[in-house]
């Protein structure tokens, strides 16, 4: 077996030992700085958040698409940053 197996292996070894490990409030976290790091900018992301598949297209605090273990939670437009943290929250209850 080749190195590049082995640390393709090993890669998504971990990435599925890191699945579900990341609490709804490191989410909440995880989530806003990456809306503050992209600022004027789409942003997306999708993980495992405690045990479930989630989905994210964002643009500030407008969460386009917010797909919970494949159910719609988007949100309106021009949501404040309370509203949008909420929102990321809500979703999960």
């Amino acid at each position: 077996m080749k190195k590049s197996e082995i640390r393709q292996m090993i890669k998504e070894e971990i990435q599925k030992l890191n699945e579900g490990q990341l609490s709804i409030d490191e989410f909440i976290k995880e989530i806003n700085i990456l809306r503050l790091k992209n600022k004027n900018n789409w942003y997306q992301w999708t993980g495992t958040v405690d045990g479930k598949k989630v989905k994210i297209k964002g643009y500030k605090t407008w969460l386009q698409i917010f797909k919970v273990s494949g159910i719609d939670n988007s949100n309106p437009m021009e949501r404040n940053v309370k509203q949008f943290k909420d929102d990321l929250q809500k979703a999960f209850n």
